[in-house]
């Protein structure tokens, strides 16, 4: 208890300490690590949802923020949190906890409500000075915005590759559409208060449009949005051309697995009518010891087959329509990607990103078909299983009746003096001479 009291003291502390630095109403925020990207992150999320010291966490980051009083310094703070809250929904997709990234998506729409309503109360002063100032910081704050938002795109491609029930997935799935549907909300609402910052620098000054787009242009390359989407733009492009090369690559082993799959069912086809015309035939009633030995062996081999481990699930065969939906995708693709490298020639990032994010979805799509796809191979793999674990049992049951019928005739159909028979018979193998009987065995 005294440890929590301690911790909570520091934590309040610290949060004074920060308010002190940012009390100044028209303090700038920091630019941002601008190369950093969701995906290049790799640290540990700190105190996850599934710790007994999530809630004290998330107190002590809401005293820090209660205690900051410059705006745009609170929604830059706002926004660390939302990034924290999207590494935690990342950690429990990895450990397949629905209800704890549930738990995280919460905290993530409080956190990210926090920021636009501190976005929302940004200074629209009637000095220049004063609106330049909004405009840089609401500049900074997209950097974060703008990262989060792929964040959320890289966790559903993520969430697509992931093994995991469908129960787990969907309800995984309808978090992440929560959360992307927040991070929508947020965008759309920055660009509302940019534009009424914008019509009130055109009520003071009385530039025209031309010449406040130059100087927006002028402050988001000093605030390092520009950089920002240019990193971003770069990165989706690269991603683009590799999952355009998967889908490539998928395509032609499609192909290739479908031409297998029907020599496979083609051999099983004449394997079964195989087994079914060997059934028909009869055992001969000829040499019973012989009989018995081949129907022994039989046994033995039908036995050794049932305690061999189950086949391993058949790669994934994509069927006509999935084939020709991939072909479909690739051409759109190309054609986006065409498209986003003349964008980010002309200096267009933005345009980029709006170009390629819907390529993202292509991907969960196919990731989705293969999914089911898979589900349906292994469901056949089991009636396969199924059918040969009964085509063993009734050849253990019929085997089981020959060896009775074999039986039966050596205990009560073999011929008088067959043992003497026998006995001739293994002399004669073995180059011996029987041996003779005494008086006293002879008389017995």
């Amino acid at each position: 208890m005294k440890n929590l009291i301690a911790l909570g003291i520091l934590a309040l502390a610290f949060g004074l300490f920060m308010s002190m630095a940012v009390s100044a109403e028209e303090v700038l925020v920091t630019e941002p690590n601008v190369t950093e990207t969701y995906e290049e992150i790799e640290e540990s999320p700190g105190v996850a949802p599934d710790s007994v010291f999530y809630g004290l966490d998330r107190a002590i980051e809401r005293i820090s923020l209660a205690l900051t009083f410059n705006k745009a310094a609170k929604a830059q703070k706002g926004l660390e949190h939302a990034r924290e809250r999207l590494l935690e929904v990342r950690a429990m997709i990895e450990q397949k906890k629905a209800k704890q990234a549930e738990k995280a998506r919460e905290a993530y729409d409080d956190a990210i409500s926090e920021v636009s309503e501190n976005i929302n109360k940004l200074n629209e002063d009637r000095q220049e000075g004063k609106i330049k100032d909004a405009v840089r910081n609401i500049a900074q704050l997209k950097v974060k915005i703008e990262a989060n938002e792929m964040a959320v795109e890289a966790l559903k491609s993520k969430l697509a590759e992931e093994n995991l029930t469908e129960a787990v997935r969907a309800e995984l799935e309808k978090i992440l559409d929560k959360m992307q549907d927040k991070s929508d909300s947020l965008k759309e609402k920055v660009e509302q208060k940019t534009e009424r910052v914008k019509d009130r620098w055109r009520a003071v000054t009385e530039k025209n449009e031309s010449e406040i787009e130059d100087e927006e242009s002028e402050i988001e390359d000093e605030a390092g949005l520009t950089n920002s989407r240019q990193a971003l733009a770069e990165k989706w492009i690269q991603r683009t051309e590799k999952a355009l090369e998967k889908l490539k690559a998928r395509l032609n082993l499609a192909e290739q697995e479908s031409e297998e799959e029907a020599e496979e069912e083609e051999e099983t086809e004449g394997g079964e009518e195989a087994e079914e015309n060997e059934t028909e035939v009869e055992e001969p009633e000829g040499n019973e010891s012989e009989a018995e030995s081949n129907e022994t062996e039989s046994e033995e081999s039908v036995e050794g087959n049932e305690t061999e481990e189950a086949p391993e699930a058949p790669a994934v065969v994509l069927n006509e329509t999935q084939v020709s939906a991939i072909e479909g995708y690739i051409q759109e693709i190309e054609a986006r990607l065409s498209e986003a490298r003349a964008a980010y020639a002309a200096g267009d990032y933005e345009k980029v990103l709006e170009i390629l994010k819907p390529v993202g979805n292509f991907g969960r799509q196919i990731s989705v078909a293969v999914r089911f796809r898979n589900l349906e191979r292994l469901e056949k793999l089991k009636e396969q299983k199924a059918k040969t674990v009964e085509k063993l049992e009734k050849a253990r049951e019929k085997l089981e009746q020959r060896r009775e019928k074999i039986l039966s005739r050596i205990r009560f159909q073999a011929p008088k003096g067959e043992g003497e028979g026998n006995e001739s018979e293994e002399s004669e193998s073995t180059g011996k001479k029987p041996a003779k009987l005494n008086q006293g065995q002879k008389n017995r």
